[in-house]
C-alpha cells in the first residue's frame, strides 16, 4: 500500500467498541497512530528544507554571477602571473662526427650514437610565460649537486644516481635526478616569482630581463 492511501488514523473507533478491545490490540493502533504522525512531521522537514534548497540556489548563482565579472575584469592577472617552469637536465655527448676514422666499419647510426663519448651533465631552468619560453643555464652537474648541498646542507647520498623511478608524465629517471629537480625547483621558485612580479610593476618585458642562475638562488 502506498503512502498516499494510509489513513491519518489507524479509523476511527467507537469509544464503547474500544473500551472492550484487548490490550494486546490496542498496541498495535497506538503504534500505527505514532508512524502515521511521523510521516507527517517529515514532509514538514521536507518542505521546509525544500525552501532552503531554493533560497540555496539563488544565493548560489548569485555568487557565480559575481565570480564571473571578477574573473573578466581581472583575468588579466593569470596571464601576466601565470609563470611556469621545470627542471631538466642535458647531457651533452661527443659528435658522431668527431668519431676517429668515421664509421669505416659502416655501423648504423644507431650504434654510432651509441658509441659516443659523454661529455656531461648540465642542468636547465626552462621557463614559459604568455606564449614563450626562455632557459636558464644553472651550470655543469658537479657544481649544480655541490651548490644544492652547500645551500641546503644535505647530504650527498640524496643527488646520488640510485635506482630508476617513473616521473607522473611518464619519463624514466634515477631518484638522484629526481631530487636535483625538487631541490632546484625549491632554491629558484620565490625569486623567479619576484622578478615576475618586478617586471609587471615595472612594465617591462619578463623574457627581456637579464636572468643569471646565481641571482636565483641568493
Amino acid at each position: 500500500m502506498g503512502r498516499s492511501k494510509l489513513p491519518k488514523q489507524f479509523g476511527i473507533i467507537d469509544k464503547r467498541v474500544w473500551d472492550k478491545i484487548e490490550n494486546f490490540d490496542k498496541q498495535f493502533l497506538f503504534k500505527y497512530n505514532y508512524h502515521r504522525k511521523k510521516l507527517d512531521d517529515i514532509d514538514d522537514e521536507i518542505d521546509d528544507m525544500m525552501v532552503i534548497i531554493e533560497n540555496l540556489k539563488k544565493d548560489k548563482q548569485k555568487h557565480i554571477r559575481r565570480c564571473e565579472e571578477i574573473w573578466k575584469e581581472n583575468k588579466h592577472l593569470h596571464s601576466d602571473y601565470g609563470l611556469k617552469f621545470n627542471i631538466s637536465k642535458n647531457d651533452k655527448y661527443s659528435s658522431i662526427l668527431d668519431r676517429k676514422g668515421f664509421n669505416k666499419e659502416g655501423k648504423s647510426k644507431t650504434q654510432l650514437l651509441k658509441e659516443r663519448k659523454f661529455m656531461g651533465r648540465y642542468w636547465l631552468i626552462n621557463i614559459k610565460h604568455k606564449g614563450s619560453s626562455k632557459t636558464i643555464h644553472c651550470g655543469k652537474d658537479e657544481e649544480v649537486k655541490k651548490l644544492i648541498i652547500d645551500k641546503l646542507r644535505i647530504d650527498e647520498s640524496e643527488l646520488e644516481n640510485t635506482s630508476l623511478m617513473t616521473t607522473p608524465k611518464g619519463r624514466e629517471e634515477t631518484i638522484g635526478e629526481n631530487n636535483i629537480k625538487n631541490y632546484l625547483n625549491f632554491l629558484v621558485r620565490e625569486n623567479l616569482e619576484d622578478k615576475l612580479i618586478e617586471s609587471n610593476h615595472k612594465g617591462i618585458n619578463f623574457f627581456g630581463m637579464k636572468i643569471k642562475f646565481n641571482e636565483l638562488i641568493d
